[in-house]
């Protein structure tokens, strides 16, 4: 039989993750390995997740692992996948809902698709409430298996909250050591350097919206300027990443590297301009912060032109 883990990830959702944790208790797949790792909340996330654990008594395994100090998304993933075991490993956060069927279906198609490293669905968007917005994710242009060739240098390749690895692209390459990277990015790339993505046309997921950083609104040109900087230093940790990855592969092009750099410079030159601004250097006037802003976004525009590039980051 099919071995299959969970690993659900948590950091300060004490509001929802009750919720996700019987979303997971709930799955129709019998055994199921479930790794929890929770990021050093302060809400009280860590303690109720005790309580749910200590009180369940159904069929599957399940493992909290002891409560810590904050690492960090990729830091959290990293231990809770360094516990599981399964053959098929799903990811699951702490604010979405899976589906009863999740795990048989990813399963399912696991196996009938002879065990690709990765595999992502479609998911339902629900609101900071849990309300169907009526919408679903991902877009259109994602809702297939990406090539390597294009995921090189793309800064969106699947949703997430969808994923299913297998244990051999895990098996493939060490742990992400770029924290600041969003793990999709990375997984998304390492399993197209294998040819190796499946995507499965039916939700499976509740995900739900509105609650991360690059989803919120500035409010400021202060706040602005701040999620500027964390999005590019996404970036810059997701190319540093991949270069790793080639590197370790040696499966990639040789192309692929001095694109990677390319780009990696222009992130660079895009987070000076930004910790300028944040040290009031290039904000002397409106009228130069608009300048110097519009001149940012041609060149980071030229540069992606230059690869076909049509994503935002």
């Amino acid at each position: 039989m099919l071995s299959v883990s969970v690993v659900f990830i948590t950091f300060n959702q004490k509001k929802y993750v009750q919720g996700a944790m019987h979303s997971i208790f709930s799955q129709s797949h019998h055994p199921l390995e479930i790794v929890i790792s929770d990021d050093g909340s302060t809400d009280g996330t860590y303690e109720l997740l005790e309580e749910l654990v200590s009180s369940y008594s159904g069929p599957h395994d399940v493992l909290l692992l002891p409560k810590t100090s904050n690492a960090g998304l990729i830091g959290n993933l990293n231990r809770a996948l360094a516990r599981a075991t399964g053959e098929l490993v799903i990811a699951a956060a702490g604010d979405d809902i899976s589906h009863p069927d999740r795990a048989v279906k990813l399963a399912q198609v696991f196996m009938r698709h002879n065990k690709p490293m990765l595999i992502h669905t479609k998911a339902r968007v629900i609101d900071a409430n849990g309300t169907l917005t009526g919408r679903e994710e991902p877009p259109e242009r994602l809702r297939f298996a990406m090539s390597a060739e294009v995921a090189s240098t793309e800064l969106s390749i699947y949703l997430g909250a969808t994923a299913a690895w297998s244990r051999g692209l895990l098996d493939a390459f060490d742990p992400i050591s770029e924290r600041d990277a969003f793990e999709d990015l990375v997984m998304g790339f390492r399993a197209s350097l294998y040819d190796s993505v499946v995507y499965h046309d039916e939700a499976l997921v509740d995900y739900r919206v509105g609650n991360g950083m690059s989803q919120q609104q500035p409010a400021s040109m202060d706040a602005y300027v701040k999620r500027r900087k964390w999005m590019i230093k996404v970036n810059l940790a997701v190319y540093r990443q991949r270069l790793i990855d080639v590197r370790k592969t040696r499966r990639a092009p040789a192309s692929f590297k001095p694109r990677l750099e390319s780009l990696m410079a222009t992130e660079e030159g895009r987070l000076a301009f930004y910790e300028r601004m944040a040290a009031g250097v290039a904000t002397a006037s409106r009228l130069r912060f608009i300048l110097g802003w519009l001149d940012e976004c041609r060149k980071h525009l030229k540069n992606r032109l230059l690869f076909g590039l049509t994503s935002d980051s």
